[in-house]
C-alpha cells in the first residue's frame, strides 16, 4: 500500500508540474488585442490634468503604428456631469465604449506616452516624444 501511495504522489506531482509549465507557456503566447475605440474625457477636470495631450498622444501613436483604432472625445452627455464621473482620477480614457452609454472599460490616470502605448499594445522607447505637428 505504501508503494502505491508513493507512486500516486509522484504521479500527481508530475501532472501538477506539467500544468504549471503549460499555463506559463500559454500566457506568453497570449497578446492583448488593440482596442477598436478609445474615448478621452475632455471635460474640465480631466482637461486640467492633461487629457488634450493624451488625445494627441493616442492620435500620434495610432498614426505612427498604422493602427485602426478610432480615437475621439468621450460623449457622455447622458450623465450628470457629461463625463465618466471619475474626475478626481483623471485623465480618464474609455476603451471599446459606446457613445452615450456606460459600456466599456474606463482607465484612470493615463498621463504618459508609455501609458498610452500600453493601452494600444504598442512598444515605444522611454525617450519617445510627441511629434511637434501633433501638439495642438
Amino acid at each position: 500500500k505504501m508503494f502505491i501511495f508513493i507512486l500516486f504522489y509522484l504521479l500527481c506531482k508530475e501532472v501538477h508540474a506539467f500544468q504549471q509549465v503549460r499555463k506559463k507557456s500559454s500566457f506568453r503566447v497570449r497578446r492583448r488585442a488593440e482596442p477598436e475605440r478609445v474615448e478621452v474625457c475632455l471635460n474640465k477636470h480631466c482637461k486640467k490634468r492633461g487629457s488634450q495631450r493624451i488625445l494627441n498622444l493616442f492620435e500620434a501613436l495610432i498614426q505612427e503604428n498604422s493602427r485602426y483604432t478610432q480615437v475621439c472625445k468621450a460623449d457622455m452627455s447622458h450623465t450628470e456631469h457629461g463625463c465618466f464621473d471619475e474626475c478626481t482620477m483623471g485623465p480618464n480614457v474609455r476603451l471599446n465604449g459606446i457613445p452615450q452609454t456606460d459600456q466599456g472599460r474606463v482607465i484612470n490616470n493615463v498621463k504618459t506616452p508609455q501609458d498610452v502605448a500600453n493601452l494600444l499594445g504598442i512598444k515605444i522607447t522611454e525617450d519617445w516624444t510627441l511629434p511637434c505637428s501633433s501638439e495642438k
